[in-house]
Parts: C-alpha cells; sequence; structure tokens
C-alpha cells in the first residue's frame, strides 16, 4: 500500500468524521459508537493492508446447501480434500480388485 494513498484515505476519512461530528445532530451516544466503529474499521483496514490480517475479500459467509458455511483459503483447502477423501473410499468400496 502506497504511503501517499494510506495518508490520503486518512485525511479524507478525518475530515470526513470531522465534518459528522461538528455539525450533523445526533444523540451524543450514537455519535460515540459511530467515532468507534469507524476507528475500528481503519484499524482493521490498515492491518489488512499491511497483511497483519488476511485479505477480507476472501472471506465468504453464507448458506450453502441448507447448511451454514464459512469459505476463505483454508476452508476451501478442506472441502476440495474433504471431497477427495469420498472420491477415493467411493472408489475402494466398489473397486473389484
Amino acid at each position: 500500500m502506497p504511503i501517499f494513498t494510506l495518508i490520503l484515505v486518512l485525511v479524507i476519512i478525518g475530515a470526513i468524521m470531522y465534518a459528522v461530528n461538528r455539525w450533523v445532530p445526533m444523540q451524543p451516544t450514537i455519535l460515540k459508537v459511530l467515532n468507534i466503529a469507524v476507528v475500528v474499521a481503519i484499524i482493521l483496514w490498515l492491518m489488512s493492508g499491511f497483511g497483519i490480517l488476511p485479505d477480507f475479500a476472501n472471506i465468504r459467509v453464507g448458506r450453502k446447501h441448507g447448511r451454514t458455511f464459512v469459505d476463505n483459503h483454508s476452508g476451501d483447502f478442506l472441502h476440495r480434500h474433504h471431497h477427495a477423501y469420498k472420491e477415493v473410499t467411493w472408489a475402494r468400496r466398489f473397486s473389484t480388485g
């Protein structure tokens, strides 16, 4: 991640948050929750950008075939190997030799 992009994004987010805190009428508790959520999101984005956390674009949470699943790189690895194991077991069961 280029340092210019990092600084530019942080300045833009800071300006937006300043404007929201200064001019948008909001209850103080909601404003505090919003500020905390933005700070947490920025920290997670920075950790992902510097490689401390995995890329969030590769994580998918949802439903597939009526079951809830989490599909990321490790889940994909386990999914492929589970199917390979089932195929080998099926082949052994019905082999003639």
